[in-house]
């Protein structure tokens, strides 16, 4: 459980994503990215929700949980969780732990003009070059994937389902 939350959270990307508004900003591109490209295809609203892009960050930065994550967009995020239980039960405080960081991120990409942020959802805006390093062209790619993911899910409430989230009553 130690993987997700807590003072011993993951020393590599996820530390210095802590530190890092631009890879905060990068993730959530890169979901956003991935989320789009889906919801399109299902003449869905491509814009993705705060609550998740929070939730891609808390799961892509950690090296180990970023390891984890599906390879392709076939899987379901209800599947996913159910070969992690320990997730399920952690994701709150992971994505406790990123709230000041998430924040930061965001406003970086608002400031540098590749996300916007209308109505309590996050779309693109100017395009992000690709990384040059192999660990950001892994973060890309699972970032983007994880984005598929969230999107084949369908709705917002079909994803709060899925990670155990309780939505407005």
């Amino acid at each position: 459980m130690n993987d997700v939350n807590g003072p011993n959270f993951d020393t590599g990307l996820d530390l210095f994503a802590h530190t890092n508004p631009a890879f905060v900003s990068a993730v959530v591109y890169w979901t956003c990215k991935g989320y789009s490209e889906n919801a399109a295809k299902k003449a869905a609203v491509l814009s993705l929700a705060i609550p998740w892009c929070l939730v891609s960050v808390a799961l892509v930065a950690p090296d180990r949980l970023r390891d984890a994550l599906p390879e392709t967009s076939a899987r379901r995020l209800s599947n996913l969780m159910a070969e992690h239980p320990d997730w399920k039960i952690s994701i709150a405080d992971a994505v406790r732990l990123w709230v000041p960081s998430f924040w930061a991120g965001l406003r970086y990409g608002i400031a540098k003009g590749t996300l916007n942020l209308t109505s309590g959802r996050i779309a693109l805006q100017q395009r992000l070059d690709s990384p040059a390093t192999p660990t950001g062209l892994a973060v890309q790619k699972k970032s983007i994937t994880l984005g598929k993911v969230f999107a084949n899910e369908g709705s917002d409430a079909a994803i709060a389902l899925a990670l155990g989230v309780e939505v407005g009553r």
